[in-house]
């Protein structure tokens, strides 16, 4: 059993931690982030085994095309959309203006309600660098407007024009590619559920069919929405298959990667589909 070392507070441990780390200790930040990574191993210990999952080493390089951010290097969302379609995750269809264009023909054929968005920033809310519902002849007016905030705060002018997703539910899933534990892929409620229905779990990786299949019951299953009035259920295999993705992607790229947030996955009559990704790249090694 490994020992954990807490201070009091949320407080980060800093990098000192890194040759303890390799003596078998675990660091938490607070005493809730203590008491959680106690209960995880009290579940981890505690739970059947399922058998001895594959030995899996994960690819050692991230996406192409990096930005250096506040959060620390991050793939493009260009390079972000790709190494989700390539894992087999599928996503929104969008357009990048690279900075001195305002307009693209493509643009037509993203249909008549748009997202605009600043590209390569981990903080885009903040900023106030997206407009939703954005008709194809306002794009222009949106991307000067963007850029300006990307001049205002030093960001890059990169945009992204996407095409709007309807659905009926929003969630949000993840990689942790270097936790005290080993990696770990996230799932969760998103959009309002977060709160009513306060739904996230985890499995380590690498992630086998049972694992991925009882994480997807344990936050979208009959069960969970069975409580939750008003709303419709998610397709369950839709998301087992956003895991499996996430997994693959973790094999693909992991040893080269911090963490992956994809939020939203809009949650369709066809699937789950992703319109953001943010791809922070390790430092390091």
């Amino acid at each position: 059993m490994p020992f954990v070392v807490s201070p009091i507070e949320a407080t980060s441990v800093g990098a000192w931690v890194d040759d303890w780390r390799d003596r078998g200790l675990v660091f938490a930040r607070g005493v809730p982030s203590f008491y959680r990574a106690v209960a995880a191993l009290d579940r981890f210990v505690g739970s059947p085994v399922r058998g001895v999952l594959p030995v899996v080493v994960p690819g050692d390089g991230p996406p192409i095309d990096l930005v250096s951010t506040d959060v620390g290097p991050i793939a493009t969302f260009a390079a972000s959309m790709e190494a989700l379609r390539v894992a087999g995750i599928a996503t929104a269809p969008f357009v990048i203006l690279p900075e001195g264009d305002d307009d693209a023909a493509a643009i037509a054929g993203l249909g008549d309600r748009l997202v605009v968005k600043l590209a390569d920033v981990p903080h885009r809310t903040e900023l106030g660098a997206v407009h939703l519902g954005v008709t194809p002849e306002a794009v222009p007016g949106v991307v000067r407007d963007l850029r300006a905030i990307a001049a205002e705060h030093g960001v890059p002018g990169t945009v992204a024009v996407q095409a709007m997703v309807p659905g009926f539910g929003e969630a949000f899933g993840g990689l942790q590619c270097r936790t005290d534990l080993g990696p770990v892929v996230l799932l969760g409620m998103g959009g309002v559920l977060v709160e009513v229905a306060g739904r996230v779990g985890g499995r380590f990786l690498p992630l086998d069919d049972d694992a991925a299949i009882a994480l997807a019951t344990e936050v979208a299953g009959a069960e969970v929405f069975a409580r939750l009035r008003g709303q419709r259920a998610w397709p369950i295999d839709a998301v087992t298959d956003v895991l499996r993705g996430l997994d693959r992607l973790w094999q693909q790229h992991g040893g080269g990667l911090e963490s992956v947030d994809i939020n939203p996955l809009i949650v369709t009559e066809s699937g789950l589909v992703a319109v953001d990704a943010l791809l922070v790249a390790r430092t390091e090694r």
